[in-house]
């Protein structure tokens, strides 16, 4: 009787605890937020400064354009063309990594090294967002910077990825799903200094 009722106890409680272990087991939700639907390179993305001097003064205005041209390739396959405001339907592309590689970049656009002004555009929790310009065709951030400090600035080839769509996961968390590549390209590197 005892060993039936020590048997059984050790059932029920191997029972508990398997039953507990798959409790613990993870749902692998198949859309999981870092896994983009897409990811689309950019063709004719475009950087620029306005106006471009070799010396500024502190104090000094200059506006800073980042533009995404809303036509790109798809990264998977290269001659397939990729629509990102149809695809995605978003207004806004959330500048999400990137510019933080160009030392020199991230200083320009920020403060308090300097005054940022979101003339078009947007700020976000990342940073700044690219607004679509439907005259354009494009995505655009353009920024008035005042200089604040002193600084030798030094800008070179750079990419940054963007971030587009809203769309709920198995887990209900809504997850950013379409993703670009920008590559600028500046040849020859621009450098200014700021006194």
């Amino acid at each position: 009787m005892i060993k039936n009722s020590l048997k059984s106890f050790c059932y029920l409680v191997s029972f508990v605890f398997v039953l507990g272990c798959m409790s613990c087991i993870p749902v692998l939700d198949p859309e999981p937020c870092d896994t983009p639907i897409n990811t689309s390179v950019g063709v004719n993305d475009t950087f620029s400064i306005v106006p471009l001097n070799a010396v500024y003064n502190v104090g000094d205005k200059i506006t800073v354009s980042f533009v995404v041209d809303n036509l790109a390739k798809l990264q998977s396959d290269s001659s397939k063309d990729f629509n990102i405001f149809e695809e995605s339907g978003e207004n806004i592309a959330i500048i999400y990594s990137g510019l933080e590689n160009n030392q020199d970049l991230a200083y320009l656009i920020s403060s308090p090294t300097n005054s940022i002004k979101i003339n078009y555009g947007e700020e976000h929790n990342f940073g700044y967002a690219l607004k679509y310009h439907p005259d354009l065709n494009k995505y655009v951030l353009e920024l008035e910077v005042t200089f604040l400090t002193e600084r030798v600035y030094t800008l070179e080839d750079f990419s940054f990825t963007l971030l587009l769509g809203n769309r709920p996961n198995n887990s209900g968390d809504n997850c950013r799903y379409y993703e670009h590549v920008s590559s600028i390209q500046i040849n020859p590197s621009i450098s200014f200094e700021v006194l």
